[in-house]
């Protein structure tokens, strides 16, 4: 029996724990998209099939009416939006319920339709009129491919700033840079000197390269295009031909830098690289904005918004003091063993409308000679920056946040020293109040930390009947009792016999007649023990006194119910005498010289020999037994007098 059950709980184990396993598949399978099946319809809309061909230069611009109505087979959870050129407020209608989306002004925009609306196989979405859409993708529930972008806002505060000029520069000449930081834990935010309205294309390509190497907070860019110059005088006068000058390019920096509140900033070379002149003016009004940012009389309408900021640390790129060789060839469990140029390489494939510059060779090499590493770069090298200025002290390693704590390890360390205040100060009250809520507990989903009730479940159930398995596996077996004797056994059934009997009414069996013959016959022997001293004088006095006390002693005992018996041939001297109840018996050959007296119930016999006085009462002269007497003769005496 113990070994099925020990069976029985490891088969019950194992079922548990596989179960346990399947929970997560069951739950979080795989997302299918829907899309190409679904049905898009929209009566002034042309060309609605572009939507859906998975290309980010083509478009559908939404006409006059705003509406778009999608019908599909299988109910939609979540859906994809990429507008072609900015984003739109619009709205989503579903299952009799309306919410507003774009608010946030991302390019790529993922939506929840389950949590906002409830599933559907039916929704309308309404834009404003002219909003161009180029894709638009369509998922059932489950877990979503990792090219669906799910934005966060940009950092309210930021352990890193890259101020990179152009859409790729953050994965050319700042190779490395994005993967390492957001390695590391750092809250990482982009910030673009250009925008690329001119060519779409390019916005597109930024986003899908950010994601790829692991940024997720959504990057900002500024409002000056892209115009092409090959000094800083070139870029002045490019950009004051736009409309723009130096002081709208330092108010756009001071006010980056006092919103992002950055520890590290990370700028361009002071020559601009290869001498771009969008380059060297992005880096000169940078360095000339961090000094202005801390200074609360600079901006004042920024100051009212923001505050001011001293960034800790600012690194520009090939800055030939304080010089820094950052290792970005190191391989990060991070991104699964690859090196933050590597990832870099793979953000930068994101660009392919800038594969044909010279660029391309620069970071990968060519066919004849491949580059695999960042060292290997040695012409506006990425690994190289100078810690251009700084207030935590020089740098001890080859380190962006060396002498930094990031702002969640802050964050940490902040509400623990807050914890052990509220501890502290409540000590007194939890000696009387020990609800986990009111002490700074929580309760039980919040200690859970949102795990779904069947992860708990089964688990609990897999623990509980391993528990019993190593209860079974360690109990100590008891000793088996020893077999009872035969006699045991015998005594056994007879009190179980006799039980039977007072229980149910039913005549005694013999073995109850037996036992309580026994009973009856210690009584007797006991009692004669009492009374045999006190009775042996008189007996001996009336064998002295002759025959005529003897007569008197023997009517005595007739009328007590004494019962005598006369062997023949012994004489009368022979005779016992005995008191109330008394039983005698004289043998053939004894005299009377040998009698002896006894007390009640006691029995004499005589020694042999002696000769008999007196004769036997005839028949009818005895006085008969009573039928107790007469079943007591059966009983086994407990000593060996007669």
């Amino acid at each position: 029996m113990k070994k099925k059950l020990i069976s029985f709980t490891m088969v019950l184990f194992c079922v548990l724990f596989c179960a346990a396993l399947s929970v997560p598949a069951a739950a979080e399978g795989e997302a299918e998209e829907i899309s190409a099946s679904a049905e898009l319809y929209s009566w002034d809309t042309a060309e609605t099939a572009s939507m859906t061909d998975k290309n980010e230069s083509t478009c559908a611009t939404i006409g006059y009416s705003g509406s778009l109505t999608v019908n599909t087979e299988k109910p939609i959870a979540s859906l994809y939006v990429k507008f072609y050129i900015k984003s739109e407020v619009w709205t989503l209608k579903a299952n009799g319920k309306e919410v507003d989306r774009g608010d946030d002004g991302f390019l790529h925009e993922y939506v929840d339709v389950a949590s906002l609306v409830g599933e559907t196989t039916e929704l309308v979405m309404t834009f404003p009129r002219g909003a161009s859409i180029c894709e638009l993708e369509l998922y059932t529930a489950g877990t979503l491919p990792e090219t669906v972008q799910i934005w966060e806002k940009p950092c309210e505060k930021a352990d890193l700033v890259l101020f990179s000029s152009h859409s790729d520069d953050e994965q050319l000449f700042f190779a490395g840079v994005l993967p390492y930081s957001v390695a590391q834990g750092a809250r990482t935010q982009v910030v673009y000197f250009c925008y690329h309205n001119e060519n779409p294309i390019r916005l597109h390509e930024q986003l899908n390269g950010l994601w790829t190497v692991g940024v997720r907070n959504y990057p900002v860019t500024g409002a000056f295009p892209d115009l092409y110059s090959t000094s800083k005088e070139g870029g002045e006068k490019v950009f004051s031909d736009a409309g723009y000058g130096h002081e709208d390019f330092l108010e756009w920096q001071v006010e980056n830098i006092r919103r992002f509140k950055p520890q590290v900033i990370v700028g361009h070379d002071t020559a601009g690289e290869y001498g771009h002149g969008t380059h060297i003016i992005n880096s000169e009004t940078l360095r000339e904005a961090v000094e202005l940012a801390a200074d609360q009389d600079q901006y004042p309408y920024l100051t009212a918004s923001y505050g001011t900021w001293d960034t800790p640390k600012v690194y520009l790129h090939l800055w030939a003091e304080n010089e820094i060789v950052m290792d970005f060839d190191e391989p990060l469990d991070y991104f699964g063993g690859k090196s933050a140029y590597e990832v870099s390489c793979e953000g930068y494939g994101c660009h392919k409308s800038q594969h044909w510059t010279w660029f391309t060779d620069w970071l990968l090499g060519t066919d004849a000679a491949p580059i695999t590493k960042a060292a290997q770069i040695n012409e506006y090298s990425p690994c190289r920056y100078g810690l251009w200025r700084s207030t935590v002290g020089a740098d001890t390693k080859a380190d962006f946040f060396d002498n930094i704590t990031l702002y969640s390890v802050q964050e940490e360390l902040e509400a623990q020293k807050t914890e052990t205040e509220n501890t502290d100060s409540a000590a007194p009250a939890q000696s009387t109040d020990l609800s986990p809520v009111q002490n700074g507990g929580t309760d039980g989903s919040e200690q859970r930390g949102g795990i779904p009730a069947a992860y708990i479940a089964v688990g609990a159930a897999a623990v509980a009947a391993l528990a019993v398995l190593i209860a079974i596996l360690v109990r100590r077996r008891k000793p088996t009792p020893p077999e009872p004797s035969r006699a045991q056994q015998q005594a056994q059934r007879l009190k179980e016999a006799r039980d039977r009997s007072r229980a149910d009414g039913s005549a005694p069996t013999r073995a109850d007649i037996q036992a309580q013959r026994l009973r009856e016959a210690r009584e007797q022997n006991s009692h004669a023990s009492q009374t045999k001293a006190s009775s042996a004088r008189p007996a001996q006095r009336q064998a002295q006194n002759g025959a005529p006390q003897r007569s008197a002693a023997q009517a005595s005992g007739t009328e007590t119910g004494e019962v005598r018996r006369t062997v023949p041939g012994a004489s009368g001297s022979q005779r016992a005498s005995g008191s109330s109840g008394e039983a005698r018996r004289t043998v053939p050959g004894a005299s009377g010289s040998q009698g002896a007296s006894g007390s009640s119930g006691e029995a004499r016999r005589p020694v042999s020999g002696g000769a008999a006085q007196g004769g036997v009462k005839p028949a009818a002269e005895r006085k008969p037994q009573s039928p107790q007497a007469s079943s007591d003769r059966h009983a086994k005496p407990t000593d060996k007098t007669y």
